[in-house]
């Protein structure tokens, strides 16, 4: 007996819950309700909430850099802060919402909020503040509690103005990680050194990742002689954006004072796309894309992560302008090379960009007069990206450095989005050795459903199990179904020792003589014409196969006499049966000495002779359409 060894049956991948059109984490319904309301300095906000979106007055003023929050349920406004003051959603301040008097070193980004991970009601507010005129700043955080003060918040106390490290340019950005935490990623002055700050639901990782994306933009302060109180070095004035699937980080350094030395500035300026390890927080392959621009004023990467898209200012002419740059090929000169204006230049200043819901928006400054413009499809090239110049128009009151939006407020991604599942459906007939499930590989720790750490798993028996694997990141959870029923073992049978069949039904036949197979046979049984070893091989539905053999050694080749047209009859003289040899089923006829007919069958191979009496009588074959095939005496004992 002969058993088919397992087989996969299935295989079929489930990564994350998110696949076709993957949604990103700025897609997910809290981050667009916890970003809905903006609020910027100037005293004036939009929310987001109501189409279009419809403008509000605070009582922030400019100060450089700003971050709001919404509830992530409703969309309704809980607090704001430019980094020196925290305001109520009815633009009052805290009652211990005086946080410093010093400046935040960034027009756009020195101010971040990140929700608590095992607290809804809770939020850090991550600040930089200036230290000194070289634009180094202070990192601190400070923890609000939005249910306080009558559900208006206020500040905790004892969590409030808490210093984290030192030395860092003006540019925070929250980004989820691939465990279920939040990175808060800030950037160093003078070279590409980021340090990422993991966030978890016990607090902060004040023990940051630290890595260095390139050396292409760097180096120390310069001292300015026509303007003795100012200094300038590489990213001291800097942006950063992350892409939505967070495996990308563009970086942008500008050297503001380079028109009043004359010096050359190059090396501390420029813009720089960098790969983000969303698991292990490390930044690193920058590509220098650009190091020409003035003033680079923001970035955005487009919803699908395949375009990148900068606000610049030409400092001679003080005009803005938006460029498109395309990353299908990440090489920096290819991306160069790409680069599309979409708008501008025009008489309008500003902006930064900023990406929700799938548009990006920009502001645009011209006197007392800010618009807001937006890129309605920016996952298109050039101009079918749709720049529309102006989407609202508001009055400032005043005018001022506060071009800025506020920083994103960014939530852990499930841990379901990020847990690949491969589930194996493994077909065994039977088990006689123990079957050697294997982990995947690429992983460092393993937990079987038997609580066992080996890398393999012996299994001696049918049912269900499991391993998950992780790195300390990333989790692969692999469920193997070992199943499928037994096949019914083959046996050969015969009730006239010239017909094979099995005992058992089976879903295929497959019959074989001394080991070769036999053309065309493969019905449940087979009429055999000579002695040798017959064997046949079965299936049943599920797939599973025996086989099983026959040893024949009663035919004796005198005993079929070889007929017209190939046709054989057996045997002759016969008792209860005579089997036709022929290529096809046929029509027999029997008739008596005297010629009359006494017996017929139709599209047969076996011809009983029940109920007939011993003697002579003549047997007549025929094909299907009439034509005679064979006529032989037939001697019925």
């Amino acid at each position: 007996m002969i058993k088919h060894l397992p087989f996969i049956l299935a295989l079929f991948l489930l990564q994350s819950l998110n696949t076709g059109a993957q949604e990103y984490y700025n897609k997910r319904p809290e981050y667009l309700k916890a970003n809905s309301v903006w609020v910027w300095g100037a005293q004036k906000g939009l929310d987001f909430n109501q189409n279009p979106p419809k403008s509000f007055t605070s009582i922030m003023i400019p100060n450089g850099g700003s971050a709001s929050v919404a509830s992530r349920y409703t969309g309704q406004l809980l607090f704001y802060t430019e980094g020196r003051k925290v305001y109520t959603r009815n633009h009052t301040i805290m009652p211990n919402g005086t946080l410093n008097t010093k400046d935040v070193t960034s027009p756009q980004q020195g101010v971040c909020i990140v929700p608590f991970l095992n607290d809804n009601s809770k939020y850090y507010i991550f600040i930089v503040e200036r230290e000194a005129r070289n634009n180094t700043g202070r990192l601190s955080y400070t923890v609000v509690d939005s249910a306080l003060n009558g559900g208006l918040g206020d500040v905790v106390v004892s969590q409030k103005n808490i210093p984290i490290d030192s030395g860092f340019a003006g540019t925070l950005l929250a980004v989820p990680s691939d465990d279920g935490n939040v990175w808060l990623i800030a950037h160093k002055r003078d070279s590409a050194i980021f340090h990422s700050y993991r966030i978890t639901a016990t607090g902060i990782d004040t023990k940051p990742v630290i890595s260095k994306a390139g050396t292409q933009i760097e180096g120390p302060d310069l001292f300015l002689n026509s303007l003795k109180t100012m200094f300038v070095g590489a990213y001291s004035y800097a942006m950063m954006a992350i892409s939505p699937n967070r495996k990308m980080l563009a970086i942008s350094s500008s050297a503001f004072y380079n028109m009043y030395t004359g010096n050359n500035l190059t090396k501390l300026q420029g813009m720089m796309i960098c790969k983000f390890d969303a698991c292990s927080g490390v930044i690193s392959d920058a590509l220098l894309v650009d190091s020409a621009i003035g003033s680079y004023n923001g970035f955005a990467f487009s919803p699908d992560n395949s375009k990148l898209y900068l606000s610049a200012d030409m400092m001679d002419s003080a005009q803005l302008y938006i460029a498109q740059y395309d990353l299908a090929v990440m090489e920096a000169n290819t991306i160069r090379n790409s680069a599309v204006v979409i708008s501008g230049p025009n008489g309008w200043t500003g902006g930064d960009l900023k990406l929700y819901n799938d548009t990006i928006y920009t502001w645009a400054l011209n006197g007392n007069k800010r618009r807001l413009a937006r890129i309605c499809k920016p996952n298109e090239k050039g101009a079918a990206s749709l720049f529309q110049d102006t989407v609202a128009t508001l009055d400032l009151g005043k005018t001022g450095n506060d071009f800025d939006m506020p920083n994103a407020v960014v939530f852990p991604v499930p841990l379901s989005d990020t847990i690949r599942r491969i589930v194996m459906d493994t077909l065994v007939c039977d088990m006689p050795d123990p079957i050697q499930l294997n982990v995947p590989e690429g992983y460092t720790n393993y937990w079987w459903n038997d609580a066992s750490n080996d890398t393999i798993l012996s299994v001696k028996e049918k049912g269900i199990f499991w391993v998950l694997a992780s790195d300390g990141c990333y989790a692969q959870i692999d469920t193997f179904k070992i199943g499928g029923e037994d096949i019914i073992p083959v046996v050969i049978a015969t009730d006239d020792d010239y017909t094979l069949g099995t005992t058992a039904s089976y879903k295929t036949w497959q019959w074989y003589k001394d080991g070769s197979l036999i053309p065309g046979a493969m019905d449940s049984s087979y009429t055999i014409s000579e002695n040798g070893t017959y064997s046949v091989v079965v299936t049943n539905e599920l797939g599973c196969s025996d086989s099983g053999s026959y040893v024949v050694t009663n035919v004796y080749v005198e005993d079929i006499p070889a007929g017209k047209n190939g046709i054989q009859i057996y045997p002759n003289p016969a008792r209860d049966y005579i089997y036709i040899k022929a290529t096809q089923k046929v029509n027999v006829s029997l008739s008596g000495v005297d010629g009359k007919v006494i017996a017929r069958q139709n599209n047969t191979k076996k011809v009983s002779l029940s109920g007939l009496n011993s003697g002579l009588y003549f047997i007549y074959i025929y094909d299907s359409t009439g034509s005679m095939l064979y006529v032989d005496r037939l001697v019925i004992r």
